[in-house]
This record gives structure tokens, sequence and C-alpha cells, in this order.
């Protein structure tokens, strides 16, 4: 095993894990702080502000929150393989067949591989991926858009971890069926406490004619172009039509939709957000180049209905309880578990291999 080098230079000894027994290798753990780094990276990204979201602070957790994440990934895959009733094999060719069909005949490690063992997709499902080599190698690599050869895998690997995977989610439809959805009650109160999660800001429906300037077209050429649009319109032109004629983005009459404030850039919204809906703009200038608007709504802030989003939050509070239903039974699981950390690279490592491996 390499050693890596710790914050004053010195080589620090890589360490490897043996839960229940079983050896999980220490780049499964390496490749799964990747992943977490790249999925915080995301969030800090999405949310620019930083409100509520300290990275640096993230970056020193990312360690044990990963030896953690493969822990119990693992000790589910384990309780999952307890259970000896088979899964159909016609689910298992269905299955198989699916990972082919995206990833080609022949897999790849953080292809098939990484697929099969993914778990279910959102809710508690995602709770329960497991924690093999090929499915933490194939989440690093996604993740990071590291380009990497990919490692054939055979026809049997598919197919092993393709009912890894099914016993998986077998496990965690047992777990969360016990996990009831809410009642009306709940979901109005979640409502009432949760009112600026319902809220839709104050929005304009506007269209518009627009000529660009540059790839070879100047500010003189694309004005004139605008007011002879202009000049159509006042003769008595039909804007949507005259939009698919002159305009530089022809195809749906100009139409824009609604949007908020912030969302157009902000010469724009300081024209429409003034206008009363029917009202057509006088030419005015953006960073893109020239335009005339319309507006057909003007839309004030508001709240959206109980009704509209009573199924909304229905599946999130659902969602919930499902997900604390797995998180529960990991911890049992956790509770009851043999688990140490080892130097990757000691003979103790290599004899829990002999009785299951994981990388």
């Amino acid at each position: 095993m390499a050693q890596l080098e710790s914050t004053d230079g010195s080589p620090k000894t890589t360490m490897a894990l043996i839960v229940n027994g079983e050896r999980i290798d220490d780049s499964i753990i390496e490749q799964e702080q990747q992943s977490l780094r790249a999925q915080m990276q995301r969030m800090s990204a999405e949310n620019p502000h930083g409100q509520g979201f300290d990275l640096a602070e993230v970056e020193k957790n990312v360690p044990e929150w990963s030896k953690e994440n493969v822990i119990e990934r693992t000790l589910l895959r384990q309780e999952a393989l307890k259970d000896s009733a088979p899964i159909p094999a016609d689910e298992i060719d269905q299955a198989v067949d699916q990972v082919k069909k995206r990833y080609g005949t022949s897999g790849s490690e953080g292809g098939a591989g990484g697929e099969a063992t993914s778990g279910s997709e959102g809710g508690a499902g995602g709770e329960a991926a497991a924690g093999t080599g090929e499915s933490a190698s194939g989440v690093a690599k996604e993740e990071t858009g590291e380009k990497q050869e990919p490692s054939p895998v055979s026809d049997e690997d598919i197919r092993r971890e393709v009912e890894t995977r099914l016993r998986l989610d077998r496990l965690v439809a047992t777990i969360t069926a016990k996990a009831s959805p809410p009642k009306n009650k709940d979901i109005a109160e979640f409502y009432r406490k949760n009112r600026e999660q319902f809220k839709l800001p104050e929005r304009v429906h506007a269209g518009h004619i627009v000529k660009h300037v540059g790839d070879g077209v100047d500010e003189e050429t694309a004005r004139a172009a605008v007011e002879e649009a202009r000049q159509a319109l006042e003769a008595g032109g039909v804007f949507e039509e005259l939009a698919d004629k002159l305009s530089d983005c022809p195809g749906s009459g100009g139409n824009l939709g609604q949007f908020p404030r912030g969302e157009m850039v902000e010469e724009f919204d300081k024209i429409v957000f003034e206008m009363a809906p029917g009202e057509v703009s006088p030419i005015f200038q953006t960073v893109f180049g020239f335009h005339i608007a319309k507006v057909y709504e003007h839309l004030p802030e508001t709240m959206r209905p109980l009704a509209e989003v009573q199924e909304e939050i229905k599946k999130q509070l659902h969602g919930q309880k499902q997900n604390r239903a797995v998180e529960n039974f990991v911890d049992t699981l956790r509770a009851k578990a043999e688990v140490r950390e080892v130097a990757a690279s000691t003979e103790e490592t290599v004899a829990a291999a002999t009785e299951g491996s994981v990388g």
C-alpha cells in the first residue's frame, strides 16, 4: 500500500477497515472522500453566498464522514445478503439488461459495475448503496470527472452486483414499509410553518424581439433592424408574427414565459417590470443587443395554495420518515458491529481478506 503524506510532510500510513471480519480497502474510503468533496463543491457552487454552508468546516469532517458512509453501506449490504430468499431470475435478467443498455455489453468499473451497486435512486433507497469496490470507484470517477481507462467487468460480475443491489432494494423496502404516509393535519402544519418555501415571487410574462450585437453585426446595424420592427408594429403589425419574422430568437413568437426578477439581465428587468400587461416597450439596449419587449401578465408575489402543493409535501414528509427508518436500522447494526481501523498494509487486513474482501 502506498503511504500518504501528512500535513507536516511526513509519510502517513494509510488505514483500512475491518467490518465484521470483512476487509474494506483504504482506497474505497479515499474514493468516498473524493465523491463527498465533489458533492460539497457542487453544493457550494449552487449556494455562492455560503448561507448555512461552511466549506472549510465541511472539509475537516470529510474523512470521518467518508469512513462512516462506507461502514454503514457495508453493514446494510452484509445484512441484505443474510436473507437467503432468492431474487427471481427474470428480475435479475431485466436489471442486467438495463445496465447493459446504459453502459454497453462489456460494462466497466464505475459504469455497469457502479450502476449495479448504486441502490435505489432518491429517498431512503439512496441510503442503501452497496459499499463495494466497484460502486465506490464508479462514484468517485463520475463525480470528479476524472478520465480513466475503464476496467472490463464480466457478465458474471455484473449479474452478481445486480443481485446485490436488488437484495439491498428488498431490504430497504422492508425497512421503509413501516413508515406510514403523513396525515393531512401533518401536511397542513408543515405548510403553515414553512410558508416561505411555497412563496412565488413577483413575476412577469413577457416576449421580445431582439437583434444581437456581435458575430459581425455592429450596434448600428442591429439598431436599424429593430427600428424596422418598431415601424412595422406602429403600422399595425402583430408582435408575435414580427418576432418570428425579424427577431434573432424566432420560433415561439418571442415568448419568454414567466420569470422573476434577477433571471434576466438587469437592463431587461428594469424595463419589463415597470410595464403594464399589453404594453409594448420602446427600443432598449442590453448586453445582448437591442430589444422591443411586450408584457402579457404582471403577477404579484403570492403563495402557492395548499391544494397545489399537498402531494409535494406528502412525498417530502414520507421520504423523511423513510430515511429515518433506514437511519435507525443502520444505527442498530452499527451498535452491534465489530469495526476496527488498521494499517492498510498489516497482515491483519490480508487475513481478513481471506474471509471476505471488498476492493
